[in-house]
C-alpha cells in the first residue's frame, strides 16, 4: 500500500509543470588545446582568445530587469581535467574594485566586487555548486541545496582562481577540477546548469547572466543558462584523501584527565572515492573533533534547546541526499549528535562510512540514495545507521524517505520517515512525516521503557513579484525524541502564516518598501489546549545606498506549561499576554564602516519586562586590517526576583597578509555564564585544500558563583589533501 501510494504520489509530481522554463542562455566550453593554461588572471593564453565570448547581463538589483552600467562578458574551456572560466568586468572610468576582504572561506566576499560560478552539475535544476572570488582573489566556495532553500558555506573544495585588476576591468581565471565538481563519469558532450552573477560595489549592483527573479533567490537554479562541452572530462575515477594530525595541550578540571596528563596528540583522516557513475564512497577515521572556530555568544531566554550547525566536513558531502526535515526544528537526522552524549559532552568518534548517489531512470526522474554508518566510543560503544532514500522527479519535486537507528547496549534508538516537494508555476508546497521509537532494554517494558512519538510538517510558499505568501502547520508529538536527530520542542502544535507585500520604486532613494503580516497559533499535540498564539506587523524599507530599516509589532499570548529557569531564576507555568516592538536600522557591510542596532522590548515577559539592545560594527582599515565589534544586553524584570542585566559581547580582529595566510583575534563575554573566552588562531594554508592552524583558548570565569571553569587549550592541527584521478 505504501509503495503504491509514492508510486502515485511520484506520477503526480512528474505531471507538474517546473518552476520556469530551461533558462534560454546557453554558452559552449572550447578545449584548452596543446598549450596548458596559467591560472594567472590575464586571460593572455591563444585559447581564450578563440573561445566563444557571451555577456549582456541585466540587474537583479537595484533596477530589476535593467542593462547594468558596466559590461560583464566570459567565456569556458575544458580539458580531461577541469572547467576554466575566464570573467573580463568593466569598471566605470575612475573606478577602483572594491576589494576589501583577503580571508579565505568568509561570505563577506559578496560585499566586494565579486563574481560567483553558479554550476548545477546534474543538471536537474535542484542544486548549486558555487566558487566565489572577489577582486582581492579572496576565494569562497559553497553548496545551494533545493533551489537554495539550504545554503553551506562550510563546503570545501579544491581549485584555483587568479586576478588581475586593470585600469578599465579586472578579470578572473578560474580552474575547477573534476574531482572537485564531484562528476559523474559520462560519454557525450555534458550539459551543466550555469550562472555567472557579478556583485558591483560602486552601484550596489547584482548583475546575472540568466536573468534571476529577485523572489525566487540568488540559487534559483531552475532559472539558470546551460553549458554544454566537457566530454572528455572526468574519465578517471576521482580520489580525494585528506589526513590530520593534531596535538595541543588542554589545562581544566583535572577529574577530565584520569591519566593525570592533559597533553593530547591524535591523527586521523578521511577518503572519498567514486565508486560508480555517479556514486561515491567516504570513509573517516577517528574523525576531527578539534576547535579551530568559535560558536557566537548567545545567552538563552527561553525554555527550549538553541541549535548549532555541523561542521565536520565528513557529514558536510552529499547534502542534497540526505538532508530531510527542518533545520532546526524537526529533524529525524542531524549529524552533530553523533559524538555528543545525551548531556551534550564531546566523545571520540572512532570512524565511520557513507556511500551515496545518483542513479537516472529517465530523463526528468533519478533515484538518489544514502547510507550511512558511524561508531563512537566514550563509555560504552554505540553505532548510528542512516538509511536515505529520495526519487527525484521532474525539475523541482521530488518524495523520499529516512531511517535512523542509534544502538547502544542498553538501548535501541530508532526514527523513520517520508517526505515530498512539489512546484506548480510560483506555488511549492513541501511536507514531511517522521516517528521515533526509544526501547530501554535494561528495564522491564513500562510507556517509560519504550517510548513512541510522531511529528510532521507541512508548508506552502507561493513567491510573486509584489505578492508574497508562506503558510505552515506543524505538530510534534508528546515523546518524540530522535536519538539521532534534534527536536526543539514536543507535546507541540503550530500553525503559521506570513503574507508579504514588496513595492521595488526609486523615489526617495528608495530600493525596496515591505509589509510583512505574521498570524500564528499554537496548541498542544492534542490540539485541545491552547499554548500560545501571536499577530504582528512589519515595515521595511531598504535604501539604493545601503541603508535599511524596520519596525514591527506583536501582540502575543505564551503558555508556559512547566515551570523553568532563566539566568538562574525561576520561571512559574501560566499563561502570559503581552506586546513585543522591534526596532532597526542598519548600514550594509558594502559601506565601510558597517553597522546594525536594534531594539527589543517586551511587556508580559514571564510576567514581567524586557528590554534589549544589540548592535554591530564592522570597520576596513585596509584589506590586511578588519575590525568588528557585536554584542547585546538586556534589562529584565521577573515576579519574585530582583531586576537583573544579561549581556554578551564579540570582538573579532583580523590580520590577513596574503589571501592564504590570515590570524584573527577574538575576544567574548557571556554575563550568563559569567565567563570570558580569548581566542588566538593563526591559519596557514600552505598547499590547495591543505591547512596549518595554531590556536589558544583561554576560557576565564569572572565571577566566584560561576559555573565556567577555567580552561586553558593549545592546538596545533595540521591538514594535508591530496586529490588524483585513478
Amino acid at each position: 500500500m505504501r509503495c503504491s501510494l509514492a508510486l502515485g504520489l511520484a506520477w503526480v509530481l512528474a505531471a507538474l509543470p517546473a518552476l520556469a522554463q530551461p533558462g534560454d542562455r546557453a554558452v559552449v566550453a572550447a578545449p584548452v588545446g596543446d598549450v596548458p593554461l596559467v591560472i594567472d588572471g590575464h586571460l593572455a593564453e591563444a585559447a581564450w582568445a578563440t573561445a566563444e565570448e557571451t555577456g549582456d547581463f541585466v540587474e537583479r538589483r537595484p533596477v530589476r530587469g535593467a542593462v547594468p552600467p558596466v559590461a560583464t562578458r566570459f567565456a569556458v574551456l575544458y580539458d580531461e581535467d577541469a572547467l576554466y572560466f575566464g570573467i573580463t568586468c568593466e569598471l566605470a572610468e575612475g573606478e577602483v574594485p572594491r576589494a576589501a576582504e583577503l580571508t579565505r572561506d568568509s561570505t563577506r566576499v559578496f560585499a566586494d566586487d565579486t563574481v560567483s560560478v553558479k554550476l548545477d552539475v546534474r543538471h536537474d535544476r535542484r542544486n548549486t555548486l558555487g566558487f566565489a572570488v572577489n577582486a582581492a582573489g579572496a576565494m569562497l566556495d559553497y553548496v545551494a541545496i533545493d533551489n537554495g532553500r539550504i545554503f553551506r558555506p562550510e563546503f570545501d573544495t579544491v581549485w584555483e582562481a587568479a586576478v588581475h585588476v586593470g585600469e578599465r576591468e579586472w578579470t578572473v581565471e578560474m580552474r575547477l577540477p573534476a574531482t572537485a565538481l564531484g562528476l559523474s563519469s559520462q560519454e557525450g558532450v555534458r550539459i551543466f546548469g550555469l550562472e555567472i552573477t557579478r556583485d558591483h560595489n560602486a552601484a550596489r549592483g547584482t548583475y546575472d547572466w540568466a536573468a534571476l527573479p529577485v523572489e525566487l533567490g540568488a540559487f534559483a537554479a531552475t532559472h539558470y543558462g546551460e553549458l554544454q562541452g566537457g566530454s572528455e572530462m572526468a574519465t578517471g575515477r576521482p580520489l580525494v584523501l585528506v589526513p590530520y594530525v593534531t596535538g595541543g595541550l588542554r589545562e581544566d578540571d583535572p577529574g577530565r584527565f584520569p591519566s593525570g596528563t592533559p597533553w593530547a596528540v591524535s591523527a586521523g583522516g578521511d577518503a572519498r572515492l567514486r565508486l560508480g557513475q555517479d556514486v561515491w564512497g567516504e570513509i573517516t577515521v577517528l574523525t576531527d573533533f578539534a576547535e579551530v572556530d568559535l560558536d557566537d555568544p548567545v545567552v538563552n531566554l527561553d525554555r527550549f534547546p538553541l541549535f548549532f550547525p555541523e561542521r565536520r566536513p565528513f557529514f558536510l558531502t552529499g547534502l542534497d541526499v540526505f538532508e530531510f526535515g527542518e533545520e532546526g526544528l524537526i529533524q529525524p537526522f542531524f549529524s552533530r549528535r553523533i559524538g555528543l552524549d545525551d548531556q551534550r559532552e564531546e566523545i571520540p568518534m572512532l570512524g565511520g562510512a557513507k556511500i551515496y548517489g545518483r542513479a537516472p531512470l529517465g530523463a526528468r526522474t533519478s533515484l538518489g540514495v544514502g547510507l550511512l554508518e558511524a561508531v563512537t566510543y566514550g563509555d560504552q560503544l554505540d553505532s548510528y545507521s542512516v538509511g536515505r532514500l529520495r526519487l527525484n522527479v521532474g525539475e523541482a519535486s521530488y518524495v523520499g524517505a529516512i531511517t535512523t537507528v542509534r544502538a547502544r547496549p542498553d538501548a535501541n534508538d530508532a526514527s523513520a520517515g517520508a517526505d515530498f516537494l512539489a512546484r506548480v508555476g510560483r506555488f511549492e508546497i513541501r511536507g514531511f512525516g517522521t516517528g521515533s521509537f526509544n526501547d530501554s532494554l535494561t528495564a522491564e517494558p513500562t510507556d517509560d521503557s519504550r517510548a513512541r512519538g510522531a511529528a510532521g510538517q507541512l508548508e506552502a510558499f507561493y513567491r510573486g513579484q509584489v505578492f508574497r505568501a508562506y503558510a505552515v502547520t506543524r505538530w510534534i508529538g508528546d515523546g518524540y525524541d530522535p536519538k539521532v536527530g534534534f527536536v526543539q520542542r514536543d507535546d507541540y502544535a503550530q500553525a503559521f502564516t506570513r503574507l508579504q507585500w514588496q513595492h521595488r520604486t526609486s523615489a526617495l532613494g528608495l530600493e525596496t518598501v515591505d509589509v510583512h503580516l505574521r498570524i500564528g497559533q499554537e496548541l498542544d499535540a492534542s490540539l485541545q489546549e491552547n499554548v500560545g498564539r501571536s499577530a504582528g506587523l512589519e515595515l521595511a524599507l531598504g535604501w539604493v545606498s545601503g541603508w535599511y530599516g524596520y519596525a514591527r509589532a506583536d501582540a502575543f499570548q505564551d503558555v508556559v506549561r512547566e515551570d523553568f529557569t532563566i539566568a538562574g531564576r525561576d520561571v512559574a507555568s501560566g499563561s502570559y499576554d503581552g506586546l513585543r516592538v522591534y526596532f532597526g536600522f542598519s548600514r550594509a557591510e558594502e559601506r565601510n564602516p558597517s553597522f546594525g542596532i536594534d531594539y527589543f522590548a517586551q511587556a508580559s515577559f514571564f510576567g514581567g519586562t524586557r528590554q534589549s539592545v544589540s548592535g554591530n560594527v564592522g570597520l576596513v582599515a585596509t584589506r590586511h586590517l578588519r575590525l568588528r565589534l557585536s554584542g547585546s544586553g538586556g534589562f529584565i524584570e521577573l515576579p519574585n526576583a530582583a531586576p537583573f542585566a544579561v549581556a554578551t559581547a564579540s570582538g573579532a580582529l583580523t590580520i590577513a597578509p596574503t589571501t592564504r595566510l590570515q590570524f584573527d583575534g577574538v575576544f567574548q563575554l557571556n554575563t550568563v555564564a559569567g565567563s570570558t573566552t580569548a581566542l588566538a588562531r593563526l591559519r596557514w594554508r600552505y598547499l590547495p585544500g591543505s591547512d596549518l592552524f595554531v590556536v589558544y583558548q583561554e576560557d576565564r570565569p569572572y565571577r566566584a558563583s560561576s559555573e565556567q571553569l577555567l580552561e586553558r587549550r593549545a592546538l596545533l592541527k595540521l591538514t594535508f589533501r591530496y586529490d588524483a584521478l585513478l
